[in-house]
């Protein structure tokens, strides 16, 4: 009785996890695109800092669709999504799963984000 529980159990999260994978690169694009503005906005100076969070809707769309032309394909393996940006200089990986993403390095003390995004715009 005990196993049966278990694998009902085991199924059920299963199946929670597959219907909740996270497959769409424009939603990984769209969390990375928050993230990386996030970071570059906190590594500003004070006063900028202001400048920096009425400018982020202006530019989200354009860092999407860069983050979008340097992410591969995703690949899904049913409980989660594998994916990889590579940016000039610097590697992201994610993961979705349970509809949420995991992405990482992640670098919160440094200002390397706005400097991955400024080597994007510039290399372009």
């Amino acid at each position: 009785m005990q196993r049966a529980k278990f694998l009902l159990m085991s199924c059920l999260i299963g199946l929670l996890l597959a219907g909740s994978n996270p497959k769409d690169k424009s939603d990984y694009t769209s969390y990375v695109t928050e993230e990386f503005q996030s970071l570059c906005c906190q590594a500003a100076p004070s006063g900028p800092a202001r400048n920096c969070e009425k400018l982020r809707p202006l530019t989200t769309q354009v860092v999407q669709r860069v983050l979008s032309v340097y992410t591969d394909t995703p690949r899904n393996y049913l409980f989660f999504t594998q994916y990889t940006t590579h940016l000039p200089g610097y590697t992201v990986y994610g993961v979705g799963i349970g509809g949420q993403f995991v992405v990482w390095p992640h670098k919160r003390s440094e200002g390397s984000a706005c400097d991955i995004l400024h080597k994007v715009f510039l290399s372009r």
